[in-house]
């Protein structure tokens, strides 16, 4: 027991010598030839996706893996301790050096949310440091075909301060874990690939490296399909169902117009989703030309009311416009054709071939010709809405 106890002494005593030997010889300073850079991503999961802001906040695992010669010893003076753990946060009195390393395309104070864990450091000089954390980034969303879009988004990761000569990154060895990736409710990551650039800005004389973690996510469109494209494609029906409703009830107007009034309930929904740009998104397509359509029914529902009323009233009669518009067609007959100068035929004859008085012929060819014109307004919206369903739904990309 006695002897566990010294052992286990010896062991603290010897890390304890370690570290301050390191600390003391490390400093906190790039090693002179520079450092080959190795980094890797493990996404662990997409917090939140603001297609509004163009940002996207992730959790992930930041991985750098490098040589530093300060960072050398031999084992056997150290009690043949062959790795240990050091100190990494510049707030502590003793750190190792760490790579600068900043997120170009950030959206919000770069790096603030990753930790400064304790770094891997092993007896010939390598280092592993892995730090968790939240980091928010910008991406340009492409919203054409939305809610099918998907989206290619990056992370330009690179030093701020060290040129390429100092830290030069390694693209061979970097890659993209997802081994530990949580899928998103509304989001699908459906690829991941690595670029390494080397740059050279305006500012300066040399050239800059920046590696790019590009990854692609789809949106999963079973939200919008059950709550807004069924609801409204569902509710344009309803436009065609206005003819059916009696027109000396007084609600068809009114029931026409609430089918409009609903659609455009659905656009501004569909609007306070999607960014104030002069874009537009299939979505938004989709609804406005169903809030045409719907207009066409309403308009249309107008001017037949108004039509039966006039007919009601008899005053359609005594107009001379209305009695040239029903005159072209040949379903008008002898009585109202008469009253043109187009025939000679008198009331009594009408009374005798009819049983019926002029007038009321008159009406009631006026109310058959409305009746045609309704049925074929019918047939014709059915076939122009099933062609646009048609067409929209075959814009839809297949991925």
């Amino acid at each position: 027991m006695n002897f566990l106890l010294l052992l286990l002494l010896a062991n603290s005593n010897n890390r304890n010598d370690l570290q301050h030997h390191l600390y003391e010889n490390s400093l906190t300073v790039i090693p002179e030839n520079g450092i080959n850079l190795t980094m890797s991503l493990a996404i662990r999961a997409f917090n939140n996706i603001d297609q509004i802001d163009g940002s996207i906040s992730m959790n992930i695992w930041l991985r750098y893996s490098y040589n530093n010669e300060h960072l050398k010893w031999n084992p056997i003076d150290f009690g043949n301790i062959s790795d240990i753990n050091l100190n990494t946060n510049p707030d502590f009195d003793n750190f190792i050096w760490t790579p600068d390393i900043y997120l170009y395309n950030t959206a919000e104070k770069p790096m603030d949310e990753l930790d400064y864990t304790k770094a891997n450091v092993y007896s010939n000089g390598d280092v592993f440091w892995s730090r968790p954390g939240l980091i928010k980034s910008t991406c340009v969303f492409d919203l054409t075909y939305f809610p099918y879009d998907q989206q290619k988004c990056k992370l330009k990761f690179g030093s701020w301060a060290y040129d390429k000569s100092k830290i030069c990154l390694d693209g061979t060895t970097s890659n993209i874990d997802i081994s530990n990736y949580q899928e998103h409710e509304e989001w699908k990551l459906v690829d991941h690939s690595i670029n390494i650039n080397s740059v050279k800005y305006e500012c300066c004389d040399n050239e800059y490296h920046d590696i790019e973690f590009y990854y692609t996510i789809r949106r999963k469109p079973a939200y919008y399909k059950l709550n807004i494209i069924i609801p409204t494609f569902a509710t344009a029906t309803l436009i065609i169902l206005t003819l059916l409703v009696p027109w000396d009830s007084g609600e068809r107007i009114s029931f026409a117009v609430t089918v409009l009034l609903s659609i455009i309930v659905f656009l501004l929904i569909v609007s306070e989703n999607l960014p104030k740009t002069d874009n537009e998104p299939l979505l938004s397509r989709m609804i406005i030309r169903l809030i045409y359509f719907s207009l066409v029914g309403v308009i249309f529902t107008i001017i037949i009311s108004c039509l039966h009323n006039n007919i009601d009233n008899k005053s359609i009669l005594k107009s001379k416009i209305m009695k040239k518009i029903f005159s072209k067609f040949k379903l008008i007959k002898c009585c109202l054709n008469s009253n043109l100068g187009l025939d000679k035929r008198t009331d009594s004859y009408c009374e005798a071939v009819h049983g019926k008085t002029k007038e009321d012929i008159e009406l009631e060819e006026c109310r058959s010709l409305l009746i045609l014109i309704e049925k074929i307004f019918v047939v014709a919206f059915f076939i122009s809405f099933t062609i646009y369903c048609f067409f929209i739904f075959l814009s839809v990309p297949s991925y």
